[in-house]
């Protein structure tokens, strides 16, 4: 589930849990949704690179 942090810390960020994260015997699951988009966002700027070096190639042959 995705959730917003409450803490003073971190107030508003949101983060990915398991819907039983800090309950009793829950899962523990717990990564902050801004870490997953800024992968995201480092392989697709890895691919447009790779794409327009493909697209050069393309065009000197």
């Amino acid at each position: 589930m995705l959730k917003v942090s409450r803490t003073k810390e971190n107030p508003g960020r949101r983060f990915w849990g398991c819907a039983n994260y800090q309950v009793k015997e829950g899962c523990n699951y717990f990564v902050w949704a801004d870490s997953i988009y800024e992968e995201e966002d480092a392989e697709k700027v890895k691919l447009r690179k790779k794409v327009g070096s493909l697209k050069l190639k393309v065009k000197e042959t």
